[in-house]
């Protein structure tokens, strides 16, 4: 029997997960693949059966494997819900506030538009003309999904995975902070969102990186700002201090 088996931090939780780790790389298993059995793993890797369950727990609190008793343990997909809730606490930890998010998130999205402008595909062109023909055709309760569906084609135009996996966990985290608000949202507010969709649109397909960064980050800080808006208003009941959402996110923008 390996020294992991010893007490000490050889044999830790920590380490044994590493040796899990190292395996699935080692036999490149991809996610949805099955690790052999607890048993035969725990002997090919030298540990006890104890360790190796208690390694891949370490695995399954981090979103990297998940075990049922028929199907036995399997890498799992990855989604950004893995990190939702533990990125949200340093967040919170560190006094980040949503107007922090909102532009963080400005930032990358025009980082994003200017991969999509170099990297994108006729087949991601595609998409994004899907996507601005269902904002056409969209209701303003559900433009809100037509929206995230633009954004995430963009991230696909990026063909990186990393960046892909960033856009999606700042896109969580400013969903988690918005307020709940059942009202719907404006035509006036979707027509403008509609126009920034075409400057975009526009600049991506002429492969131009710097209007197309341009156009992204003044989109996204008038898109969050107005999220902002709603957000401000929920804290006051005095409806003389009201202002129309528009000037708000204008005069914020300026």
């Amino acid at each position: 029997m390996s020294s992991l088996d010893s007490s000490g931090s050889a044999g830790s939780p920590l380490t044994v997960s590493g040796l899990v780790r190292a395996y699935i790389l080692r036999h490149d298993l991809k996610p949805g693949d099955r690790l052999p059995r607890h048993e035969d793993l725990a002997n090919e890797l030298g540990i006890g059966l104890r360790r190796l369950r208690e390694g891949l727990s370490v695995l399954r609190d981090q979103g990297l494997v998940e075990t049922n008793r028929k199907g036995g343990t399997r890498l799992t997909h990855s989604s950004v819900g893995h990190f939702t809730e533990s990125m949200s606490w340093h967040l919170e930890a560190a006094g980040c506030s949503y107007e922090d998010l909102l532009r963080a998130r400005a930032v990358l999205e025009a980082a994003i538009g200017m991969e999509a402008a170099v990297l994108r595909t006729d087949v991601d062109i595609e998409a994004l003309n899907e996507c601005l023909d269902l904002m056409r055709r969209a209701k303003t309760h559900d433009f809100h999904d037509v929206d995230k569906a633009f954004h995430q084609a963009m991230l696909e135009c990026t063909q990186n995975p990393a960046i892909k996996l960033f856009g999606q966990l700042l896109e969580s985290q400013l969903e988690m902070r918005k307020p709940d608000d059942d009202s719907e949202v404006s035509e006036d507010h979707i027509e403008r969102q509609i126009d920034d969709h075409h400057k975009i649109h526009r600049c991506i397909l002429d492969k131009d990186p710097a209007g197309t960064a341009e156009s992204c980050y003044l989109h996204m800080l008038r898109d969050e700002l107005f999220g902002k808006y709603v957000a401000d208003k929920s804290k006051t009941d005095d409806s003389s201090t009201d202002v129309d959402s528009q000037d708000y996110v204008d005069d914020e923008l300026t």
